[in-house]
């Protein structure tokens, strides 16, 4: 029976929308996760309270020495130096797993099911809800690219896994992450029906 560890990776401004991200996981029935919070701010521009407000036995906050401003993919990058779970997902500081769904918990039912014998997939893709309205797609396309609906092995046939940074003024969609993934990994790949992640609005990094 597949007990998979999730390490899931949120690069952040410290903007309102964490706390409600972070409960979001928290409150999970599936306990076997870990919660990585790279924060994009210098560590004088870190407020104490703030960390306090989000600190959890199962969550590591990464400090910066100063901020990336490349709207999250240096953050990410910075965070594969802590993952220890089998599988990574993403949850940006605006976004929220829906409660109800349980999403940990209907990842590994899922797997249970249609992977008893076999290791777990390697990469898998999942709908998100924004603004009420359900949508899928494999991988996102340029126009409704989202973040969070995905999750992939930390290695896939022997190649570590990471988000690559081009320059300080490129943004690294999630649909070129995935693009890169399945050209170098040919990986194993799965498709799931169920909402599991909320995106509240899409944003460029702003502290708004």
């Amino acid at each position: 029976m597949h007990k998979p560890k999730f390490t899931i990776i949120t690069p952040t401004l410290l903007r309102d929308g964490l706390s409600k991200t972070c409960k979001s996981i928290e409150k999970q029935r599936y306990t076997n996760w870990e919660h990585i919070v790279v924060v994009d701010l210098p560590k004088t521009q870190v407020p104490n309270w703030k960390i306090r407000s989000i600190a959890h036995p199962q969550r590591k906050i990464v400090l910066l020495e100063k901020n990336c401003n490349d709207y999250g993919n240096t953050p990410r990058l910075i965070a594969y130096n802590y993952v220890a779970g089998d599988l990574v997902m993403y949850l940006d500081d605006d976004d929220y797993y829906i409660y109800r769904n349980e999403p940990f918990q209907r990842l590994v039912d899922y797997f249970n099911c249609y992977f008893p014998n076999k290791l777990l997939p390697n990469l898998g893709v999942f709908p998100a809800r924004r603004l009420g309205q359900r949508f899928f797609h494999f991988p996102p396309r340029l126009d409704l690219t989202v973040s969070c609906q995905y999750f992939h092995k930390p290695i896939i046939n022997g190649l570590p896994i990471q988000w690559r940074v081009v320059d300080r003024k490129s943004y690294i969609s999630d649909w070129q992450f995935l693009h890169s993934v399945l050209q170098k990994t040919k990986p194993t790949k799965i498709k799931i029906d169920s909402e599991l992640v909320c995106v509240s609005k899409i944003s460029r990094g702003s502290h708004e």
